[in-house]
């Protein structure tokens, strides 16, 4: 990942808006998540995150912008928080690394499922993720791959 990042900022070194489209799924969050947080600044700004149906809750602060999407029926993503609960040494409040893991977790962003939607819905073909995946893509490819800022999808 890291690798793949590098060379799209080397080819875009005179355009400092030009931005990566990365989406994951699953435990390609995870990896992605790890990636980013190996990165240097520079190419974490280059990097728009679209993390489906996420192993992890991708931090919008190690990227340019991170939109993390699961399903209203997916369990996955709890994963996280009871990890994060069964590494806990306090029995008396939160921890440090709880009280983040749980603010990065505010940023995950529940979809109503679909109506054909199967099982936990947590497949990244799923028809609940389909209409946000395009509205990605569209504006990736609407603007060029150029952002000055960060962007709010519908």
């Amino acid at each position: 990942l890291i690798t793949k990042w590098n060379t799209f900022h080397e080819l875009n070194t005179i355009d400092p808006q030009a931005k990566i489209l990365q989406f994951c799924h699953s435990q390609g969050a995870i990896h992605v998540r790890n990636a980013l947080a190996q990165a240097p600044q520079e190419i974490r700004n280059r990097v728009i995150v679209v993390a489906i149906a996420p192993g992890v809750v991708v931090p919008g602060d190690l990227c340019f912008q991170a939109f993390n999407y699961a399903s209203e029926k997916d369990i996955v993503h709890y994963g996280e928080l009871v990890n994060a609960g069964f590494w806990s040494t306090s029995e008396w409040g939160t921890s440090k690394h709880q009280e983040i893991i749980f603010e990065t977790h505010e940023q995950l962003i529940l979809l109503k499922a679909h109506p054909e939607a199967t099982g936990i819905d947590h497949d990244f073909q799923s028809p609940t993720f389909r209409e946000i995946i395009n509205e990605h893509i569209k504006d990736y490819l609407d603007r060029n791959g150029n952002y000055r800022q960060r962007v709010k999808l519908k």
